[in-house]
């Protein structure tokens, strides 16, 4: 099953005491906990907390409190997925929270079944996905801290030969990439080198006054890994290959 977690990066003017108490209202069952200098604890391997920390990479003007990264528990199934985005979108614009070009709202996205991890090709994925397509739309082509896995030009090379090359080239390029949660699209991996998660920071910039546009893009990285396990039997590899390939020609 699909499983995926959110960190919500934004300026505020109530109090961190005020937004924990009001995501405990709506989260009961879920347990809160705020980290208070720059160390990890074991607590963010937990799937079932909501995480707050200052955020020094956030600058929000006329914000009274200081810019906070909210991380929530981690959601599986991809109807409880879209819903609980919502409804966390929608306790953010209740609190009234503010955002800018500093701001970001991560997608961490993996499988339970390490059968479907083992399924993850990511030659797929990226055809699917289009990173560039999806940083020019969140005007974030040219942000430090997403920067495309794979460059324009790059890009445009591996997309040359049949589409089996094609997908195979674009796999050994991203798997064998240094690990970097600076890129658009980030890996994790286990000790054994196989996939865990992956991270999307794409979705940026005034994020909260623009809920649709980051609720069709976090459906399409859903959908990106379900095709990359080969979910979507109605969408052909070839389909999504030449749709990239005309989008970088004009690019």
């Amino acid at each position: 099953m699909i499983e995926c977690g959110f960190e919500f990066e934004f300026g505020h003017d109530v109090s961190l005491d005020f937004i924990k108490q009001l995501i405990k209202l709506h989260y009961p069952k879920n347990k809160l906990y705020t980290i208070t200098d720059d160390s990890y604890s074991d607590v963010l391997m937990s799937k079932n907390y909501f995480i707050f920390k200052n955020d020094a990479s956030v600058h929000v003007n006329n914000c009274k409190n200081i810019c906070t990264e909210m991380c929530t528990p981690v959601f599986s199934g991809k109807r409880n997925i879209l819903q609980n985005f919502q409804k966390i979108f929608a306790i953010l614009e209740i609190l009234n929270v503010n955002t800018n070009f500093t701001c970001s709202l991560h997608v961490n996205v993996g499988f339970s079944e390490e059968t479907e991890i083992d399924k993850i090709n990511m030659g797929k994925l990226y055809v699917f996905f289009n990173e560039h397509a999806n940083l020019k739309n969140f005007k974030r082509s040219k942000n430090t801290y997403c920067k495309p896995c794979i460059p324009i030009s790059k890009c445009k090379q591996l997309l040359e030969g049949s589409d089996k090359e094609i997908i195979r080239k674009l796999e050994k390029y991203l798997l064998f990439l240094e690990k970097s949660h600076n890129r658009a699209i980030a890996l994790d991996k286990c000790k054994n080198n196989k996939i865990s998660i992956i991270e999307f920071r794409i979705i940026g910039g005034d994020y909260i006054n623009n809920f649709e546009k980051s609720y069709d893009l976090l459906q399409r990285i859903l959908d990106s890994m379900y095709f990359s396990i080969g979910r979507l039997d109605k969408i052909t590899i070839k389909q999504k290959i030449e749709q990239l390939k005309c989008f970088m020609k004009n690019i």
